[in-house]
């Protein structure tokens, strides 16, 4: 009825359930095609591109499957040029070339990589001296410091895998971290280049099974970057966003000493299991400059926003780029001190969190004791913290309160004065210049009015992991 033959019947049913090895149909099987390209030829290519240096993707090192990439100067125009130069007598133009590489090459192009893991680094140039030198003892060792590097920094990654599949409900992945500053305004114009601008700091925290992010915003001017401001607004996402029926917590993030490894975050977070609002709580440190996490792609999707707008004059300006960032998920924004805005008055849908002093709420307590080398740290309801300074080495114990402190007692955190911090007495004038480019009912507003200047004012400084 339909007209349709038995043999195409059975190639179009075969080719979609897969239970039937496919038979051939006899097409590329004529041998007097004049425009048919030769097997020595396909052949060559694919072996010509299989040599070629490659390097492994950074972060992703799974035994199975590791994605090999070529040199990011390379692309595949030029790879059919440089083809073509070592073999001249192939005369192959460049749609073939690429059908071919297409199809029997497995490969990608790399990118330019920048913050490149320090330690891999040195690995890779103590290797390629010693292949250099045939020196197979140096080889052997360097290979297998490079292999552990490696199994160490995936380690991270399986655990936020592991999460993003876990059934269980009653435990809540999250993962926290400070965006690159934004700088504020941006006018595009020549002598912008050579000012300094206002930081606008983001603080990330993102819920790792569901994808929700919230955004903390807030200028440089309205707060710093130390342990008052994060665990303020750590305490408020988690007190806010706490799933029903959630009883541990699972924190991953990097290594900076004043934001996310400091005795006033353990004290805070040794406090919050004994007073039972958790059972458990583990935070998980990746090896240093291996710290891609699932908030980074959240950054990335603002990054990305940002690219789409010509000007940022306004502070409310950044505020949009990070709403229409996801579409799917919007990231909820919230502010810190003050409000966003250009009369600081308070925005709709932006609730302005408050700093508190843990600082001394929580230093009062605490006992100095050496965690740079911490990998993780352990915290429960009725024992003390244990901690990991590797992946799969031993946990110990740590003293972290002073002796008589109470662990039990709430935390009496008082909320601080709020009031304008001051900047660099530089800045002020750079961004009084820049400030000429903008129009004046913005630059004449409360916002860019409330930014003092001060000879003595400090810059937060820079926190390497460690």
């Amino acid at each position: 009825m339909l007209n349709i033959k038995r043999s195409k019947l059975r190639w179009k049913v075969t080719s979609i359930s897969g239970r039937e090895e496919r038979t051939a149909d006899g097409r590329e099987s004529h041998l007097d095609r004049p425009k048919r390209m030769a097997h020595q030829v396909i052949s060559d290519i694919t072996e010509w591109v299989k040599n070629l240096p490659t390097r492994e993707s950074h972060y992703s090192k799974k035994t199975e499957t590791v994605r090999r990439y070529l040199n990011p100067d390379l692309n595949m125009a030029r790879l059919h040029r440089l083809f073509c130069e070592k073999f001249p007598e192939h005369s192959i133009g460049y749609d073939k070339f690429r059908k071919v590489v297409k199809e029997n090459c497995d490969v990608h192009f790399g990118a330019i990589r920048s913050d490149i893991c320090e330690s891999c680094e040195k690995t890779n140039v103590n290797l390629a001296a010693a292949r250099r030198r045939s020196d197979d003892v140096a080889i052997g060792r360097l290979e297998q410091d490079k292999e552990i590097q490696l199994k160490q920094a995936q380690s991270l990654y399986d655990g936020i895998t592991a999460q993003k599949a876990s059934p269980n409900n009653d435990t809540w992945a999250i993962c926290k971290d400070f965006e690159k500053n934004l700088p504020l305004p941006v006018t595009n114009v020549g002598p912008e280049y050579y000012k300094r601008q206002l930081w606008v700091h983001n603080f990330g925290i993102i819920d790792i099974k569901t994808g929700n992010a919230s955004m903390f915003v807030y200028s440089e001017h309205f707060a710093s970057k130390g342990p008052n401001e994060v665990i303020s607004m750590l305490d408020h996402y988690l007190t806010q966003q706490k799933p029903p029926g959630c009883h541990k917590l699972n924190v991953f993030c990097n290594n900076c000493f004043s934001q996310n490894k400091n005795r006033y975050l353990f004290v805070y977070l040794d406090n919050m299991c004994a007073l039972g609002k958790f059972q458990e709580i583990l935070i998980t440190y990746p090896i240093p400059d291996h710290s891609y996490m699932p908030i980074d792609q959240a950054f990335a999707l603002i990054e990305r926003q940002r690219l789409r707008v010509e000007k940022l004059c306004r502070p409310e300006d950044w505020l949009e780029v990070i709403r229409n960032a996801r579409v799917q998920q919007p990231f909820k924004i919230y502010g810190l001190n003050f409000s966003l805005s250009s009369n600081l008055a308070p925005l709709p849908n932006v609730e302005v969190v408050r700093s508190r002093d843990f600082k001394v709420a929580c230093g009062g307590r605490a006992k100095q004791s050496p965690i740079a080398k911490i990998r993780s740290i352990a915290f429960h309801q009725n024992a003390k913290p244990k901690y990991q300074t590797s992946v799969d080495g031993p946990w110990f114990e740590m003293d972290l309160l002073k002796k008589g402190a109470n662990r039990c007692s709430p935390l009496r955190a008082q909320e601080l004065e709020a009031v304008f911090l001051p900047v660099k007495t530089a800045k002020k004038k750079d961004l009084e210049e820049l400030l000429k480019y903008v129009d004046e009912a913005i630059r004449e507003a409360a916002f860019y009015k409330s930014v003092q200047a001060s000879v003595e004012a400090t810059e937060d400084p820079d926190d390497y992991e460690a």
